[in-house]
């Protein structure tokens, strides 16, 4: 399928550069998006190639992922069209990637219902939060994951055709939500993603009124049991550092006493809410407004996640200076 294809200069290149973008291709998606602007502008960097006695500087993009790298714009911008329509299945580019263990592997939205075929099966939702589970309940039935951890998903934006790693998720049992992450220089920019709706660009110090608006609708619906029961879990660390530099320490800490130990949870605020922290491999906040209720969502999380005994308490204590 042919996509019409420009270069654009960027301006504020300097010459010898490698680290920024050197120009931009314009690549007109009407094709296969019929709306009116739909021109995804990628960035194209470039390289010296030192050694090369004929190949003297690389130009390359990513298209979905995947790097397309050429010795010289022209060569870059034919090539291009043709990586774009590698990805084509139903008319359509894909909607998200999903990586396990076993591959990456492109998610469609087909009248209305995202649609996943990996090398195991072929799997239907309604969002992205139902199809993660999904995949993760067949994979750990065929022992192919121990954990749904094991599975990443990244968001496709037409705009520039790059692939968005998840930031965290929004989750309680079978509701999963996840965020998305823009990497750049300074703040973390996120992205919150509706099917057939925009985009949605976040600072860091938007996540908590996000979770507070999100935990609302769902408890609404009857989807979750209370407002304090959607986590923010599986945080990068670097957006942990800029949620930790918006929240304000308490004097409080959460403590688990179990077979003699003592598990400690710092206690933060932000938005009218308390959180505490857990940390393993990754970090998990859970919210209440209220401290003693915080306590006892703690020690549920705990013992659902084989952490901490049915006997367990969770108590409210003085942080040790």
């Amino acid at each position: 399928m042919p996509f019409e294809v420009r270069t654009r200069k960027n301006l504020d290149w300097r010459e010898g550069d490698e680290s920024s973008p050197r120009y931009f291709l314009e690549v007109d998606l009407s094709p296969v998006l019929p709306a009116s602007g739909r021109v995804a502008r990628l960035p194209v960097r470039w390289r010296r190639n030192r050694g090369h006695p004929i190949l003297k500087e690389v130009y390359w993009v990513e298209v979905a992922g995947m790097r397309v790298e050429k010795g010289n714009l022209a060569a870059l911008e034919a090539a291009v069209p043709q990586a774009v329509a590698a990805f084509l299945e139903h008319g359509t580019l894909p909607y998200y990637f999903v990586t396990t263990p076993q591959g990456s592997f492109p998610v469609y939205l087909v009248r209305g219902r995202l649609l996943l075929k990996t090398d195991t099966g072929t799997f239907g939702a309604e969002d992205v939060g139902e199809l993660w589970q999904r995949l993760a309940e067949h994979l750990l039935a065929a022992r192919r994951i121990a954990a749904l951890e094991e599975i990443e998903v990244c968001l496709l934006l037409w705009r520039d055709l790059q692939l968005y790693p998840t930031a965290l998720l929004l989750r309680d049992g079978r509701v999963l939500v996840p965020i998305f992450l823009c990497p750049g220089y300074g703040a973390p920019q996120l992205i919150y993603e509706v099917i057939g709706q925009p985009s949605r660009f976040l600072g860091p110090g938007e996540l908590f009124a996000l979770r507070q608006e999100l935990a609302q609708e769902l408890w609404a619906r009857r989807a979750i049991p209370h407002t304090g029961a959607l986590k923010m879990d599986r945080l990068r660390d670097e957006v942990w550092r800029a949620l930790e530099g918006l929240a304000r320490p308490t004097l409080y800490v959460l403590v688990c006493h179990q077979d003699g130990q003592a598990l400690e949870f710092p206690v933060y605020e932000a938005e009218g809410e308390f959180f505490a922290l857990q940390r393993a491999s990754y970090c998990r906040l859970i919210f209440s407004p209220d401290l003693e209720e915080l306590s006892r969502l703690v020690r549920e999380d705990l013992v659902l996640r084989g952490r901490a005994s049915g006997a367990s308490l969770v108590a409210v204590e003085q942080r040790r200076r």
